[in-house]
């Protein structure tokens, strides 16, 4: 993809903005992203709004189709961009640690970690990530 997503350019897929093959790399990069915070499958689909059942369109997205069928879907693949960025810019020093903070328990989440309080909020639990980190980074 020749642009970087961000939640901007997620929120514009549904306008045609994006080709299939940029799209088809969106969804490429958010699959290795997803895995690089060794989410499971479980997590995986919560995070993308996917039924518990849809197991086929995570492998599809890890093959390249296109992803999004929905301006939720969108949102959702910006949000986790950004998520990621916030990440990154938290924990300069570290990948390991800004790929684990998904996993880990966080008091700000009463005890849950990340990807737990979207499993348990749906999108809702996926902002609720996304503004915290932003107050971190004190934006």
């Amino acid at each position: 993809m020749g642009q970087v997503m961000t939640t901007k350019h997620a929120a514009a897929l549904d306008e045609g903005d994006f080709t299939d093959a940029e799209k088809s790399e969106a969804a490429k990069a958010i699959m290795r992203l997803l895995d690089e915070w060794s989410l499971s499958q479980e997590e995986q689909q919560a995070i993308l709004g996917l039924q518990r059942t849809n197991r086929e369109s995570l492998n599809g997205y890890r093959k390249g189709r296109p992803i999004g069928t929905s301006i939720d879907q969108f949102e959702r693949v910006g949000h986790v961009f950004a998520i990621n960025t916030s990440l990154r810019i938290l924990f300069p020093e570290s990948r390991e640690t800004a790929a684990a903070w998904m996993r880990l328990p966080n008091r700000a989440f009463n005890g849950a970690s990340a990807a737990q309080l979207v499993c348990q909020r749906g999108f809702v639990g996926l902002l609720q990530v996304r503004l915290y980190l932003d107050r971190m980074r004190g934006i």
